[in-house]
């Protein structure tokens, strides 16, 4: 064991790590929605004011398990649609929509590939912990543009990298800024053995992480900067109608006048309401 990987075994005790792997192994698919409804139900009103889905045409960009996209559906949305990389966990959301009756549509992607849909057939796309992942962000961008009607609005929430938890390690470990602390390789090494001490294996959505911790990028993270997000948002098209800023759930007005640095800092997510102009 380094040195760096016994000083993070001795300290993060001291901190709170998130459950959400401990959800996704439990095998619990109706507790798996359950959580996953609640997360739609947060990330929906911190886009309030401009969060009114009744009638819409909705495509939930990166849906995940869908239980995001089953909640947006229930605040009345006219059809939902969401797409990702992964849908394993969907069945369940599909089902239920089903069961009501809701036009409700989810399609597995690649990240070279499209989204399955017409030009200007979508009045809202919503994304919440997607962005910091992609790998070709103006391609991507320029779909979610492709597929929005004129005056459409891009409802977006990402974990900016060099946020507290913005390696998405916290899982395992809740140690703030610890990817700014510690080497990849010592995070890598606790992270893995963790894992394999808990599941008894690496879950399969982080099998990426080996432990020789040699990899190309922790949890396939692109580690964008607010600025190069902000200039791919205005490159592809979009204008900014809204910019906020959320430490767990307190919004933090007072830091969209603040440098990125400051932002960073003392900001866990941001959000971003966008628009294709009419």
């Amino acid at each position: 064991m380094s040195l760096q990987t016994w000083v993070i075994a001795k300290v993060n005790p001291l901190f709170t790590a998130s459950d959400w792997v401990d959800v996704l192994e439990s095998g619990d698919q109706a507790k798996i929605l359950a959580a996953t409804q609640r997360s739609g139900e947060v990330v929906l009103s911190q886009f309030h004011g401009y969060n009114d889905l009744r009638g819409k045409d909705i495509l939930d960009f990166g849906c995940g398990s869908a239980g995001k996209t089953l909640y947006y559906a229930k605040q009345g949305a006219a059809r939902v649609f969401g797409v990702d990389v992964t849908i394993d966990h969907a069945g369940p959301a599909i089902a239920e929509a089903k069961s009501l009756g809701f036009d409700f549509n989810i399609s597995h992607i690649t990240p070279e590939n499209g989204i399955p849909l017409p030009d200007q057939s979508i009045d809202v796309v919503l994304s919440s912990s997607v962005l910091e992942h992609l790998p070709d962000l103006d391609r991507s961008l320029s779909e979610v543009h492709r597929v929005l009607r004129p005056g459409g609005l891009f409802l977006n929430r990402w974990h900016p990298y060099r946020t507290r938890f913005g390696s998405h390690l916290n899982a395992v470990i809740g140690i703030p800024f610890a990817h700014r602390l510690f080497s990849e390789k010592a995070l890598m090494a606790f992270y893995y053995d963790q894992m394999v001490g808990r599941y008894g294996h690496v879950p399969a959505a982080l099998s990426n992480i080996r432990r020789d911790g040699q990899l190309n990028d922790i949890m396939h993270m692109n580690r964008i900067s607010l600025r190069e997000a902000h200039d791919a948002f205005a490159r592809n098209g979009f204008e900014s109608v809204a910019l906020r800023y959320f430490k767990g759930m307190e919004e933090k007005p007072a830091l969209a006048q603040k440098s990125e640095a400051v932002r960073l800092l003392r900001a866990d997510y941001e959000v971003n309401v966008l628009r294709k102009p009419a």
